[in-house]
């Protein structure tokens, strides 16, 4: 316990302005968590992205800045264009070749492609899942970004990957309760 408290000390003194607007950036995520109006939630996931994409750019981790840049773009074109495409295979090829190409243009090491991953189970996730499925792929996707965070050394990363983490299996576990008490056919 004393190693990973001595690792976090050294993160944190390594970039302190990053790693205080990494966690700005998760306590926004967290918060977003809390909302009950869909319009403060979404806003409140967005800041906390655009604080991530400064945090990753700081920390000089450029795919994780510019993973989370096509996220938002990702998470605008889910909220205000999904129910007017009638096919979001296209949507979802989109965000693949622009993951895909994050990837492969600022990637040094192999580690370095895990955004791109998770944002491509992500897209899929939005794009063509709902209540468990979607939120399985998430959790997936969720789980993989946590290790990139870890590479990059991104305290407010680990953190709030962990905590969706968290947040998503609690709420697996409510909708599949909700889900088993359903009459039949409902």
């Amino acid at each position: 316990m004393t190693e990973l408290i001595n690792a976090i000390e050294n993160l944190w003194l390594l970039h302190p302005i990053g790693q205080t607007i990494g966690l700005t950036a998760s306590l926004c995520y967290i918060l977003r968590t809390m909302q009950r109006n869909d319009h403060r939630l979404f806003m409140t996931q967005m800041t906390g992205a655009f604080l991530f994409i400064i945090h990753y750019a700081v920390l000089g981790a450029w795919v994780g800045a510019l993973g989370y840049t096509a996220g938002v773009a990702r998470n605008l074109t889910a909220v205000t264009l999904i129910k007017k495409i009638n096919n979001p295979l296209r949507l979802t090829l989109a965000f693949l070749i622009i993951y895909g190409a994050i990837a492969l243009l600022t990637a040094r090491h192999a580690v370095e492609i895990i955004p791109a991953f998770s944002g491509w189970l992500t897209a899929v996730a939005f794009f063509h899942f709902k209540n468990i499925r979607m939120r399985l792929l998430l959790l997936c996707a969720q789980g993989t970004f946590i290790l990139y965070a870890a590479y990059v050394g991104s305290i407010g990363g680990m953190f709030t990957a962990g905590s969706e983490m968290i947040f998503t299996i609690f709420t697996i576990s409510r909708l599949a309760r909700t889900a088993t008490s359903l009459p039949q056919g409902v």
